[in-house]
């Protein structure tokens, strides 16, 4: 799939790092991910992420049209919801993202 002249998956790195200046590694900070869930990020991300974990970091992943998990959706989620398997898509974003 294409977005404007990027593949999707182009532009899921330069999202993630673009979160993570803004302060997503700050203590106690969330992430929320919104993909087809088959993004990859490389092992300099995934190895950020991991580190602000340990400062509390929660991350978050809601799935839309695909329905399957990449390793680094699955790495990094502390929760992930497909929200085309979901009825109710308003309760299941609820239910994903704890206060």
């Amino acid at each position: 799939q294409r977005f404007g002249e990027l593949p999707f998956a182009d532009l899921f790195e330069p999202a993630i790092r673009y979160g993570l200046r803004c302060g997503a590694l700050d203590d106690r900070a969330d992430i929320v991910i919104v993909t087809d869930g088959l993004a990859d990020a490389d092992a300099e991300i995934l190895a950020s992420l991991t580190e602000a974990k340990t400062r509390g970091l929660r991350c978050f992943a809601l799935t839309v049209n695909g329905g399957s998990l990449s390793p680094s959706i699955r790495a990094i989620a502390d929760r992930a919801v497909d929200l085309d398997r979901e009825a109710d898509i308003g309760a299941a974003i609820a239910g994903a993202i704890p206060a």
